[in-house]
């Protein structure tokens, strides 16, 4: 049971996973910043996603939370791939922060960011891992609701989610298209979770929602797919990322 629950959230977590070293691939340069952000992001989702499962069948009960959740993640996924875009459009390119040295061995050096930076895109991954572990936790209610269960298959699924994270940010520095990719499965799973709510109770008030359950069998494939036809065209297409990577 324990093993099948972690198998499932190893499964679950390959998006949140992707997500996580993409948003910190993409605020944070400088490797050894983002090895802090991971460190410190993932130690918050232990205690996140174990609280969770402790008040998980209470908050399952209520369908706005899955709201709440299902829409963060698609409001994440347009503002990095278009607000913050336009954003940065619009603001003057800062030399300081391409700025490279080279080290004794001639390499270029990724200046540190502050502190500020680092902290506020750890806060940006317990976020995310937040609105993720809800839905999360939900299928894993289908599966056992004995505590200890759910605990343990939660602590070895994000044990997965931080080796698959570290991989990750290596294949986004050979592949940077995964950056933008990241951020389109992050808002394809909001619209799952958004999706299969069948409707929303607010005191006497009932939104009706569309209903619609996507089996697991189909959704994962559906998001491997895209992730592996992204990968495929910055392989043919390298020229078009190469801007993205330095």
């Amino acid at each position: 049971m324990v093993m099948q629950l972690a198998i499932l959230e190893g499964l679950l977590s390959f998006d949140n996973a992707l997500a996580l070293a993409a948003l910190v691939s993409g605020r944070l340069k400088n490797p050894e910043d983002r090895r802090h952000a991971l460190l410190w992001g993932i130690w918050g989702a232990y205690v996140m996603r174990v609280g969770i499962v402790f008040v998980g069948v209470a908050l399952m009960e209520h369908e706005w939370i899955k709201f709440l959740a299902g829409a963060y993640l698609v409001w994440l996924a347009v503002n990095e791939l278009f607000l913050k875009k336009a954003e940065e459009k619009s603001e003057p390119v800062k030399e300081a922060h391409e700025f490279r040295l080279p080290d004794e061995t001639g390499q270029k050096v990724v200046p540190r960011a502050g502190w500020k930076a680092v902290w506020k895109t750890i806060l940006a991954v317990e976020l995310m891992d937040l609105m993720f572990s809800i839905d999360s936790v939900a299928v894993a209610l289908a599966v056992s609701k004995e505590p200890w269960v759910l605990v343990t298959g939660a602590i070895i699924g994000i044990l997965m989610m931080r080796v698959a994270a570290s991989y990750f940010i290596r294949l986004i520095e050979r592949f940077p298209i995964l950056i933008p990719t990241a951020f389109v499965l992050v808002g394809i799973a909001g619209l799952k979770v958004l999706l299969e709510i069948n409707k929303i109770e607010l005191g006497s008030l009932v939104i009706p929602m569309v209903g619609l359950h996507i089996p697991e069998g189909i959704f994962l494939p559906v998001m491997i797919s895209i992730l592996c036809g992204a990968i495929f065209y910055n392989y043919k297409f390298p020229e078009k990322f190469k801007h993205e990577s330095h």
